[in-house]
């Protein structure tokens, strides 16, 4: 024929020429006409949004308008649905001539407030003295938390309703609890970017607040944090400095697990044991909100007392690739409260609130060599040019402290001697030992200032890993000295440090 056929179909084609008559088909496929549903976003509890698609493949300049019949769109969520991602699927239609529906898919996000969420509480003169956290549920309509504040010996748990605002893209809600007849009014705001501010009454008074709370990190099954392992911290002697306030410099080991929970446990400055398990939050650079009452009378634990503060982790700058992926924290500041009693083995004063700074730090112990791969010693993880380092103590306030050791060496199997003084003029009876798979010291001394029995000092803390070279600080802790006269004992720090 003389007019080439345009429409989708089979035809049929004859050619000829001096050899004779060739026959065979042509065949016009359908284009295809691309149905994709346009994306949509709600929250939770709002009605579904109008859905809608768009066709793309037309060819000729032809348009929307020859649809006649369109496909039909269908999702799974609901009203109430919980938080997610829903797909919106296309199907059926009635496609124009000469085209055929190619049916994509698109997706609805649920936004939901649902999840986990903590905020240090300051009174008004922005003080610590609490943590607040909360979970809200999958439809956020109800939350529940607990409340840890000083003025209280166990966290009071409570329950609340949730009001969401598609407009705002936040959640409202109140809760109430009472302890020893004294009510504490909660109310939370969650916002769609993660945030958290809340506000707690108590005895219908402003108590205390919070604009900077934060969802916590909540992985899949299969997801875990880079950041995992084991770490030791360094809690800095307590500022300002007073006659009541501890010498000595707190510490503790920190594991941080596959999901990313902190588990601490340690010391601070004044002798005084204390764990503690942390969440991280959901920040690029994630943070901890820690809030311990780390003292006891008897079994009770004692109100007014606390340690707190936000401790934050930062990408670790070293480059080894045993390092990779860690993160450490170089000046997390704390809040350090006590409240004295005359039973108390140590500081039985009251004090604070003072500060205390965290350096927290990865903790990689040394490892023996193993095939063509050699040893890494505790010297080569302290960065330390030979087996020996640098001893510090505060002014034990004894005619003794001069004869106190200044510089040390350990051998293969990590035992220390004495190099300054030498061994043989160890009046003191310095002595310690490392737990280098812990990354943990203990020892003692004595003090020999009257002809009665010598004073015994028992002193304890963490070896360190800094994360720069400038940084000569190896390790640091406290040691805790029986007094003269009396029985409260006192602390002062001890120091490991690079020549």
């Amino acid at each position: 024929g003389t007019t080439a056929p345009t429409d989708a179909g089979s035809y049929s084609v004859r050619a000829t020429d001096s050899n004779g008559t060739k026959t065979g088909t042509l065949v016009i496929a359908k284009a295809p006409l691309y149905v994709q549903p346009s994306n949509q976003r709600k929250f939770v509890g709002q009605d579904n949004p109008a859905l809608s698609l768009s066709y793309t493949g037309w060819v000729n300049g032809e348009t929307d308008s020859l649809i006649t019949t369109a496909p039909v769109l269908k999702i799974t969520a609901t009203k109430n649905s919980v938080g997610g991602v829903y797909p919106i699927t296309a199907s059926g239609g009635v496609a124009p001539a000469n085209y055929k529906f190619i049916h994509l898919q698109g997706s609805m996000v649920v936004e939901t407030f649902a999840g986990s969420y903590e905020a240090l509480l300051r009174d008004g003169s922005d003080v610590l003295l609490g943590k607040l956290g909360i979970t809200t549920t999958a439809t956020n309509t109800s939350f529940s938390g607990k409340l840890f504040c000083k003025d209280e010996k166990a966290p009071l748990s409570f329950k609340g309703s949730l009001l969401s605002s598609a407009e705002t893209e936040s959640a409202t809600g109140s809760a109430s609890v009472s302890s020893g007849g004294i009510p504490y009014v909660i109310t939370v705001t969650t916002r769609s970017d993660g945030s958290l501010s809340a506000s707690v009454t108590r005895d219908d008074e402003p108590y205390a607040s919070s604009s900077n709370g934060r969802r916590l990190l909540q992985l899949a099954k299969t997801q875990t944090v880079a950041y995992r392992g084991a770490h030791t911290a360094v809690l800095e002697p307590a500022v300002p400095a007073a006659t009541a306030v501890p010498v000595g410099a707190g510490w503790a080991t920190a594991s941080i697990s596959s999901k990313g929970v902190m588990t601490l446990a340690g010391r601070l400055g004044d002798g005084t044991n204390f764990t503690s398990a942390l969440m991280p939050d959901d920040a690029t650079d994630p943070s901890y909100r820690l809030f311990v009452q780390p003292y006891k009378t008897g079994k009770t634990t004692r109100t007014q007392s606390h340690l707190s503060g936000l401790i934050t982790l930062q990408p670790h700058p070293a480059a080894a690739l045993a390092l990779a992926g860690r993160r450490y924290a170089d000046s997390a500041l704390l809040t350090w409260v006590k409240t004295g009693l005359s039973t108390d083995t140590a500081y039985r004063t009251d004090f604070g609130p003072v500060s205390t700074v965290m350096m927290l730090d990865p903790w990689l112990a040394p490892l023996a060599a193993k095939g063509k791969v050699p040893a890494i010693t505790l010297a080569g993880r302290l960065g330390l040019t030979n087996n020996s380092f640098e001893v510090q103590h505060s002014d034990t306030g004894s005619e003794l402290n001069e004869h106190l050791p200044s510089r040390v060496g350990f051998n293969s199997k990590h035992l220390v001697s004495l190099i300054t003084p030498a061994p043989t003029a160890n009046s003191t009876k310095w002595k310690v030992k490392l737990d280098v798979a812990k990354g943990t010291f203990s020892g003692s001394f004595e003090l020999a200032d009257t002809p009665l029995k010598p004073r015994v000092a028992t002193f304890s803390g963490v070896l360190r890993q800094p994360a720069s070279a400038p940084d000569t600080l190896i390790g640091d802790g406290h040691y805790l000295l029986p007094p003269l006269s009396g029985t409260e004992k006192t602390t002062g720090e001890i120091m490991f440090l690079r020549p």
